[in-house]
Formats: structure tokens, C-alpha cells, sequence
């Protein structure tokens, strides 16, 4: 979510892009932070992406804006620079963070760029893509300090200065013997205070706490916040050392987690890159759950309460199941993929129109799928005339567009509010929506339409 600071930083951005000012654009990265020029990418248009990328004051920077940005934006990106600029930016990106993108990458251009690097590069970074990426395998880096039992103290802070921008995981040294297999741990801390003259062999923690590279993600992040681990040694099955993964990377996945999470209780998954027809298909189990329930509840109620009454007035209290339940799980949908696209930054301030306009095409497809299912289910199966079967059509595509709009809506208007989105979206949506379409439903038999 953009904070005041990014937003400061997007409007003198957009500003300066609007007047051609090139220079100035670069002295603001040049002052900025990788990780906050990042931030604001998702909220610009692709093209001044890619412009305010290529005016980064370096390769280095730029392979740090990369890493920190989202697989979709880098995917945008990547797929539009120069190959020799890409894979110069490419080769200053840490290995793990090589190996995610190459993972996002078409076949081609994932070949491409290995057969740039260089022989020792690629092999570690081909040993990477081989775990899945799910895995403790796939978030490994393998820069890490590992050191035999043997050295002392003094020569391991010597060899810890000698190869400092050698390694990302710094956090702690791990211990190996001959046969680099993992036997101790130490804190850098612990290694500071100890005398230049201790053997590492007689000052490490030896009940190590680590995983294999085949242990999934989820319970790496376990490990790691029940033991406030900064990083976690990833060893194979013989117990050698591959690498290490860092706390950054653990975020990432808690992130992950929590996102799957909430899109779950949303009653919807959508992968980050994910198509129109994607968003259809998630979306669909679920509906379709609702639709045929609330078919099944009409039927029930229209032939043994409403004794099969061919009136508007039963007809519309028979499909009010059917209304509520489609209209539930469609504003649970949306307005789960509105709070998670606020956290992500894509829907505030300028990402309203282009999402709302997103959602409006999804409205108008399931609307009328649905409508449609619904007046030919009454037309077929229960008998009734065509103006009363359309009608009911009408009505549930009403309530899908109302609850999509709504979904999209108070969720933005509660962030502009300062408030939290999260809380009490769902059921503002839910009651507006089922409330408006109640009252368009029942204003039919006001109107005399019958």
C-alpha cells in the first residue's frame, strides 16, 4: 500500500514525466531508495515504467528496483529491454533473486539470458531452478558464509572481511567439516565476543536448526517465527550445505500466504498474472455452487409454498434465495479482491478507473451468463411465460452488477476514508447490495409488471 511518502514521490514523478524532465527524474532516483522507486512502479502506466527504469543513474540500481518489484511488473519490463542492458542488470541481481525471475520468464528468453552468464554463475544459478519454487530448494540463495570447524575465531572475522560482498545471508556463519556438511552455527554477535584464539569447533551452537531443500515454504516460515531466525541453513539429504534463506524471503512468503489466504475466504484464487478468462475461472466454482442452490431453493419454495402460483409477486419471493445467494458470493469475491489490490497498491488513487473498468467487464459477463441460465431454466423447466422469465433474468443480473460495483467501491471509499478496508467491507457490500436489489426486485409488482 502506498504510504504519504511514496505518494509524495509518484506525484513529483508523474509531474516531472508530464514536462520531459528527464535529469531531474534521475536525480530523485538517484536520492531515492531501490525498494521505494519499486513501490510506486505498479501505480504508473507501462510505458513510463519502462521510461523511469531505463532513466535508473545505474545497472546496479536498476538490478535493485528489479528485485523488488512484482513477477508481473518485472515480466513487463524484461520482455521490453535491450538484451545485452538486461542481462548486464541481470548479472547484478543476487542468485536467488536471478533464479525467481528467470523462473517468470518465457523458455526462450530464460535461456537467453543463462547463456549470457557466465559458467560458474549459471551452473549455480541452473542448480536453483531445478527446486521448486514453492520449496526451501527454490528460496535458497546459495551466498552464503560457511566456514570449517577448524579456523579459529580470528581467521574466520579475517575471512569474513576478505569476502564481505561475496555473500548475502551475513546474519549468521554456518559451521561445516571436510565434507561441507552442516555440524554448527554462529551468531555473528557470538563470533565478536569470543577470543581471537577459540576454534569455531568449541564455540558453536551444535544443535543446528535447519531444513532440506524439499521442505515447502510453509513450514520454513513455521521454523522461522518460532525461532526469530534472521536466516535458516538448507541442507540435503546427507546433511551437506546448499545455502541459506533470509528473512526478506520468509516475508515474502508470509505475504504470500496471507494473500492465498484471504483470496480463499473470498470464496476466489487468482494467480498474480492472471487473464480476463483467468478471473472468470476463478471466480466460477463458487458461483456456480450459489447459482444451482438457490435454483434448487426456488423450486422448493415456488412449488410447495407458492403451490407453483404463476405471479410476479411469487415468483419474485421464490427467486429472492437465489438473489441473496449469488449477490452474496459475488460481493464476497470482489470485495476480497479489492482489499488485497489496496494492499498491493493497485487500487489507489489512479488505479480506480482502470480496475473498476476491469471488474465492470467481469460484471456484465456473469451478469449475463447468469441472467441468462436463469430465464432459460424458468422458460424450460418451470413453465412460465417469457416476460416473467426475463424479468427474473433482469433481476440477477441487477444484483450481480450492484454487488461488483459495490465490491469495488466502498472498499476505495473506506481507504480514502483513512479507514481500514479490511474491516467491514464485506458486509457493507452484502447489505447494500442485497438491499437495492430487494427493492429493485419488489418495485416489479409496484410497477404492475405482471
Amino acid at each position: 500500500m502506498i504510504d504519504q511518502k511514496h505518494r509524495i514521490l509518484l506525484a513529483s514523478i508523474r509531474k516531472l514525466l508530464r514536462r520531459g524532465a528527464d535529469r531531474n527524474i534521475r536525480n530523485i532516483c538517484e536520492k531515492s531508495r531501490p525498494v521505494d522507486i519499486a513501490e510506486i512502479f505498479d501505480e504508473l502506466e507501462a510505458t513510463d515504467q519502462l521510461t523511469i527504469f531505463n532513466l535508473l543513474p545505474s545497472d546496479e540500481f536498476r538490478a535493485q528496483v528489479m528485485s523488488h518489484l512484482d513477477e508481473e511488473t518485472q515480466v513487463e519490463i524484461v520482455e521490453k529491454l535491450p538484451s545485452e542492458s538486461l542481462n548486464t542488470i541481470v548479472t547484478f541481481m543476487d542468485a536467488d533473486d536471478q533464479a525467481d525471475l528467470l523462473n517468470n520468464l518465457d523458455e526462450e528468453l530464460s535461456q537467453s539470458i543463462l547463456g549470457s552468464m557466465e559458467k560458474e554463475d549459471k551452473e549455480e544459478i541452473e542448480d536453483l531452478l531445478q527446486y521448486p519454487g514453492d520449496t526451501a530448494g527454490g528460496l535458497m540463495t546459495t551466498e552464503i558464509f560457511d566456514l570449517d570447524q577448524s579456523l579459529t575465531v580470528k581467521e574466520t572475522i579475517q575471512a569474513l572481511q576478505e569476502d564481505a560482498d561475496e555473500a548475502v545471508a551475513t546474519f549468521y556463519v554456518y559451521v561445516t567439516d571436510e565434507d561441507r556438511r552442516l555440524v554448527g552455527v554462529l551468531s555473528l554477535k557470538q563470533l565478536l565476543l569470543s577470543k581471537p584464539t577459540d576454534v569455531l569447533k568449541e564455540i558453536m551452537i551444535k544443535d543446528t536448526v535447519s531444513v532440506t531443500v524439499a521442505t515447502k515454504q510453509q513450514e520454513v516460515a513455521k521454523i522461522v517465527e518460532r525461532y526469530d531466525f534472521l536466516s535458516v541453513p538448507v541442507i540435503d539429504e546427507s546433511n551437506t550445505l546448499m545455502g541459506a534463506i533470509t528473512v526478506d524471503d520468509i516475508i515474502d512468503v508470509i505475504r504470500e500466504e496471507a494473500r492465498e489466504d484471504l483470496l480463499a475466504m473470498g470464496q476466489t484464487r487468482i494467480p498474480t498474472r492472471s487473464t480476463f478468462v483467468g478471473q472468470l475461472r476463478s471466480r466460477f466454482p463458487w458461483l456456480s455452487l450459489s447459482f444451482f442452490g438457490g435454483v434448487l431453493i426456488f423450486f422448493v419454495v415456488w412449488k410447495f409454498v407458492g403451490n407453483g402460483e404463476l405471479s410476479l409477486a411469487w415468483l419474485l419471493a421464490s427467486s429472492l434465495p437465489l438473489l441473496l445467494m449469488v449477490g452474496m458470493t459475488v460481493s464476497n469475491q470482489t470485495t476480497t479482491l479489492a482489499v488485497q489490490a489496496i494492499r498491493d497498491g493497485k487500487l489507489v488513487y489512479s488505479g480506480l478507473p482502470f480496475y473498476l473498468l476491469n471488474e465492470l467487464q467481469i460484471a456484465s459477463v456473469v451478469g449475463f451468463v447468469s441472467g441468462l441460465f436463469w430465464f432459460a431454466i424458468l422458460s424450460l423447466f418451470g413453465g412460465i411465460n417469457f416476460q416473467l422469465s426475463a424479468l427474473l433474468g433482469v433481476a440477477l443480473f441487477v444484483q450481480v452488477a450492484l454487488a461488483i460495483i459495490l465490491g469495488v467501491l466502498i472498499p476505495w471509499v473506506l481507504q480514502r476514508l483513512q479507514l481500514d478496508p479490511a474491516v467491514g467491507s464485506l458486509s457493507l457490500t452484502a447489505v447494500i447490495s442485497q438491499l437495492l436489489t430487494i427493492l429493485f426486485a419488489l418495485s416489479f409488482v409496484s410497477w404492475g409488471l405482471f
